[in-house]
């Protein structure tokens, strides 16, 4: 264990174990402040870096991801991910072999992957370009080392397809489905919107319309 987050008297801490074993006292946050730092400890990734969530500056005060330093407690100045509007809590993918960390799996809107690592972006490319209309999620071994990568691809009408698809000769292999009786022809379409509450914020919702001509129940 390298950190952890504590509470005392309404107050958040952030404790570092030292190379010696004994704990320090980082940083201190108001529970309950408005407008208050916010930050919690995402995780220690393989590079030895500590990450961090943060409200961000937006109105909404949405979350980013930030490096957190561990010997001053605090976060760089500017995100390593955000996205206005919403709450960034991504799911790092990691390789072992070169204790690096290439890139991350995220939420917004819908589903999508950041990547750091430029021969990976180039091959998520290839597969958006086999598998157009879809969100095509890759996830590569943590050795760094698979010929092969697996593939989910959805979208709102499509429940997940699962792939194999081979760096070396790029081919891609089908290898399952999940609900595989839906037939995405037939479904209806789901956008998102955001509607503009009381107090000027914005609430996000889904709307999901029948196919076909309205007006529709709601």
């Amino acid at each position: 264990i390298r950190a952890a987050m504590g509470e005392r008297d309404a107050q958040r801490f952030l404790t570092v174990r030292q190379p010696d074993g004994t704990w320090v006292e980082r940083a201190h946050l108001d529970t309950y402040a408005i407008g208050g730092s916010d930050l919690y400890v995402h995780s220690i990734a393989v590079d030895g870096q500590a990450y961090a969530t943060q409200a961000g500056s937006d109105a909404a005060r949405s979350r980013g991801f930030y490096r957190l330093n561990l010997d001053t407690g605090r976060t760089d100045a500017q995100p390593l991910l955000n996205a206005p509007g919403f709450d960034i809590d991504p799911e790092l993918i990691e390789n072992q072999r070169t204790h690096k960390v290439v890139g991350a799996h995220i939420r917004t809107d819908a589903d999508s992957t950041v990547w750091f690592d430029p021969e990976l972006k180039a091959l998520q490319d290839k597969v958006d370009a086999l598998l157009p209309g879809l969100v095509n999620r890759i996830d590569v071994a943590e050795c760094g080392c698979a010929q092969r990568v697996l593939v989910t691809s959805s979208s709102d009408r499509q429940p997940p397809l699962y792939f194999l698809f081979d760096r070396a000769d790029g081919k891609l292999t089908p290898i399952g489905s999940a609900r595989p009786d839906i037939q995405a022809r037939q479904m209806a379409m789901t956008d998102f919107y955001r509607i503009k509450a009381r107090d000027g914020l914005e609430i996000p919702v889904w709307v999901t319309r029948p196919r076909g001509k309205g007006p529709f129940p709601a």
